[in-house]
């Protein structure tokens, strides 16, 4: 994947697992780099790629989008983000979206073999 396509708002580096591998996939790279445009605030991201065993030590799902380079984790730190964020998924084209009001973080999933037009809290 060619990152420099992304560089105005990502960092390979921040997708990548804890083994410094990185699988992330363009369609979903393209609807984020597309969300954030709309969002009109910057996307700090908590989780990119997941290997297996990462992925169980925070807890994913055995079908996480992580695990497929098709998920990703963005921090927020007030509700004025937290609703831009979720205004740009929601445009983008996202339908896999999660948020946890306790560790701050909205999940966007591009995963199309995972269930599709779902919200969820953790």
């Amino acid at each position: 994947m060619n990152w420099k396509k992304y560089e105005r708002f990502f960092k390979e580096s921040e997708f990548v697992d804890d083994l410094k591998n990185c699988w992330m996939k363009e369609d979903h790279m393209d609807m984020l780099f597309h969300a954030r445009l709309i969002s009109g605030t910057s996307y700090l991201i908590a989780s990119g790629c997941r290997n297996p065993a990462q992925n169980k030590r925070e807890g994913g799902k055995d079908d996480s989008d992580h695990l497929t380079g098709e998920g990703s984790d963005i921090a927020f730190f007030n509700n004025w983000e937290r609703f831009r964020i979720l205004y740009g998924l929601f445009e983008a084209g996202f339908k896999r979206i999660g948020v946890s009001d306790a560790d701050m973080f909205i999940h966007a999933g591009s995963n199309l073999g995972n269930p599709q037009d779902v919200y969820w809290s953790y």
